[in-house]
């Protein structure tokens, strides 16, 4: 994926540089400065780590063990964003984005061919990134143009879906559990080409670069099924663990609190492209 996205870059440098010194018509952006624009893509996930659920990541199939390593940061996304250039070359964007995850597996325990625990992880997350705009010439026919600032996640969740087969009675268990996400700070960067349809309207398509670790504020288990069977209330009593667990930074060994666990991040790092219209009022 890495390479991809490399090549990705390369294409749009030699698109930029092969046709800019063709589009000389100019605009007035003086007057058509402030923009509206949507836009939509999909990213893979990277940076990626191998540790993300509770019980423990990875697989094992007949007595070997492999890490996985995820990063949930990789889906289809969805957005719109206001922006000012001051000049032909500055501006400043603020990007609101819908981030549907792609669902991973993160666990896969078989033996003897039969499946006794596996998970799957995914996000659902808004986000909001104020970056600033650097362009060849925004009032060019096509130009080329980066973004680097921050991203903000302004709210969401990631869910991991498990099962478990109980050896000994042959039970069969569902959990869900949900996993929100304490205050975090990532790091995003894109580099695009604009085409000027007219004074108005231009399209654009960007390669996009996310880089975001989100740390744990609390997890809840929305669904318990044992052999079907709604057992959600019965939880704890079944499983020995807390319906709610809260993410501290720092735990009393002494007196331990199974509602209580240490605070740690998960990935949601991404590369991407995106493509949208922007309209220029």
């Amino acid at each position: 994926m890495r390479k991809v996205f490399i090549a990705a870059v390369a294409a749009l440098v030699m698109i930029g540089s092969t046709f800019q010194t063709n589009a000389q018509k100019n605009y007035n952006t003086l007057e058509q400065s402030t923009y509206i624009k949507v836009k939509g893509g999909y990213g893979w996930g990277v940076a990626k780590d191998g540790y993300y659920i509770d019980m423990g990541q990875g697989s094992s199939i007949d007595g070997v063990q492999e890490q996985i390593f995820t990063s949930l940061g990789g889906g289809v996304i969805a957005g719109i964003a206001v922006g000012h250039f001051f000049t032909d070359h500055f501006g400043a964007e603020l990007d609101f984005t819908y981030l549907k995850g792609t669902k991973q597996n993160v666990q896969n325990v078989s033996v003897g061919g039969v499946t006794y625990q596996s998970a799957d992880a995914y996000t659902n997350q808004y986000r909001l990134a104020p970056t600033i705009i650097m362009s060849t010439g925004n009032s060019k026919m096509l130009s080329l143009y980066t973004k680097v600032g921050f991203v903000l996640p302004m709210g969401g969740y990631a869910m991991v879906e498990s099962s478990a087969v109980d050896p000994k009675t042959s039970a069969a268990m569902e959990i869900n559990q949900k996993i929100n996400g304490d205050f975090s700070i990532g790091f995003t960067g894109s580099l695009g080409v604009q085409y000027r349809i007219n004074d108005r309207l231009a399209t654009f398509v960007e390669l996009e670069g996310v880089y975001l670790n989100i740390k744990r504020k609390k997890s809840t288990i929305e669904k318990f099924t044992v052999n079907g069977t709604d057992q959600l209330d019965n939880f704890t009593a079944i499983t020995g663990k807390p319906i709610e667990v809260e993410y501290v930074d720092s735990v009393d060994s002494n007196n331990p609190d199974p509602s209580k666990a240490l605070k740690t991040t998960s990935p949601y790092s991404k590369q991407g492209i995106n493509i949208g219209f922007t309209y220029y009022f």
